[in-house]
């Protein structure tokens, strides 16, 4: 920080530079006020030793243009014993002190060590608001993908959503370089997704495993790095490839969701080459905190949504299982709101055929005009196996599955990719299939459709038991009329 001596005397101007200099103070001297104006600027100067009476341009003159237009720096005014009855003016106008002319050593060190501190606090405070400035712009571009329906992978995969989170984080910690590095939990491997300031051939395709190199530490533990100096930092001796940063300083923290660790952030090369520090990580680290509730959050309204859906299905199937006599409308209604909620090709229904092993098509989108020809044995492929079994199937690829049978697994034109099914149960035994078919949108189907799946197999169940109990009643009834002839 430079300290700006502003006085028309020049025995004044060399007495208080070179106490200035004695403690180490960068000193620029002028005796014109105009001048002064000039250097202050130029910038730099942190503190103005002013004179209150100049000729030309009035020390108060200058002290008003300063607090005009630099109200960070720090003005100390001087005046001899009969020009202080002007220092109470100069002090309303913001001036932070004064000293006597000619300068006494002890006072005027004593000046420079409070301006300094007040310096310190005050580049600090401007520091801290315009980092919390940059936070708060962040917060809220982050808010605007709040209402969007995503997942993790899909927050993951957008480039606009990547590209536009790592660029706050840069502009937020004035850095560089940021990249985003998420964690397959399957393989249990790292692949870097996104990076802001630098190009890399190996974005998506290249992975490391969870342990391995720095950001492999940080998610393996789930601690935030920070790195001062890694020429100098015990950890890191054996670290490969820091010549390819501009500075040996950086950050490297884990971005969670719900507690576990998915990603992790990394920061490099400050924009003024100076170390990154407590506070930078601190900033960091809140960042990923709002990242993980961005998506948490958006995820969230995404399930309510859904969860309210569900409801709705529900009611429109029970007021239909009500008011509608016939069990064979029940079953496509079924069918048809299952196609709409899951967000599928083909949603169907399957019933067992009396007196044969064979289900049958009785309701749903099959790719066949007419009702009934779509059928499948038990055993039969993967549908069959779900009859066998009785258990629910959730299968991202059917052609992975070991009872996959392309001859059996597709209806009509609609050949299966991912597939969703589950039994019909009546009295304990499997009387019917329903599956839904093909997802779209997405890789699979998730735990909260396996929910839904379940819910319209227990409807068309009870849409099932009604209708036994019609038939039964009507071949009573018939029984019972042929009895009384």
């Amino acid at each position: 920080m430079k300290v700006l001596v502003v006085d028309d005397e020049e025995i004044n101007l060399k007495g208080i530079s070179e106490i200035l200099k004695s403690v180490s103070c960068s000193v620029v001297v002028t005796q014109q006020g105009v001048e002064a104006i000039d250097i202050i600027n130029k910038g730099g100067i942190g503190i103005v030793f002013l004179d209150i009476v100049m000729p030309g341009l009035h020390g108060l003159d200058v002290l008003s243009r300063i607090k005009e237009e630099h109200r960070e720096i720090t003005v100390v005014m001087m005046a001899y014993q009969r020009e202080q009855a002007i220092l109470p003016k100069a002090m309303q106008m913001g001036a932070f002190d004064f000293i006597r002319k000619p300068a006494d050593k002890r006072e005027l060190l004593q000046v420079v060590r409070k301006a300094l501190s007040v310096q310190e606090l005050s580049s600090d405070g401007h520091k801290k608001i315009k980092e919390l400035e940059a936070l708060k712009k962040g917060a809220l571009k982050l808010a605007e993908i709040k209402g969007q329906e995503i997942t993790a992978d899909s927050f993951f995969d957008s480039k606009v959503m990547l590209q536009t989170t790592l660029g706050l984080i840069a502009e937020v910690l004035d850095a560089e370089r940021v990249s985003l590095i998420i964690i397959d939990e399957s393989t249990k491997e790292m692949r870097l997704v996104a990076a802001s300031g630098f190009e890399y051939d190996g974005m998506g395709k290249e992975r490391r495993k969870i342990g391995e190199g720095i950001a492999g530490m940080v998610a393996e533990k789930g601690e935030p790095i920070l790195v001062k100096d890694i020429r100098s930092d015990p950890r890191f001796k054996q670290s490969e490839g820091r010549t390819k940063y501009k500075t040996f300083s950086f950050l490297c923290v884990p971005l969670r969701m719900k507690g576990k660790v998915v990603g992790v952030i990394s920061v490099n090369d400050k924009e003024s080459a100076i170390p990154f520090n407590e506070a930078d990580l601190s900033l960091l680290m809140t960042f990923s905190m709002q990242i993980s509730l961005t998506i948490e959050n958006a995820i969230m309204a995404r399930d309510m949504k859904k969860q309210t859906e569900k409801l709705s299905l529900l009611t429109q199937i029970n007021r239909s299982l009500i008011e509608e006599a016939d069990p064979r409308k029940v079953y496509k209604e079924i069918a048809q709101l299952g196609q709409k909620v899951l967000e599928v090709e083909s949603c169907a229904i399957f019933l067992l055929d009396e007196g044969t092993e064979d289900f049958v098509c009785r309701g749903g989108s099959t790719g066949f005009e007419e009702e009934g020809k779509a059928k499948f044995s038990i055993g039969q492929g993967i549908l069959g196996f779900v009859a066998k079994e009785g258990a629910l199937e959730n299968i991202e690829d059917i052609s992975s599955h070991p009872n996959y049978s392309p001859d059996v697994d597709r209806l009509g034109k609609v050949s299966f990719h991912s597939l969703l099914a589950t039994p019909i149960n009546l009295k304990d035994r499997v009387l019917g299939i329903i599956m839904a078919a093909n997802k779209t949108g997405e890789k699979g189907f998730s735990s909260r459709d396996s929910e839904i799946m379940e819910s319209l197999a227990l409807s068309a169940s009870v849409a099932l038991k009604n209708s036994w109990l019609h038939d039964n009643l009507e071949k009573t009834m018939d029984e019972l009329a042929k009895a009384g002839k």
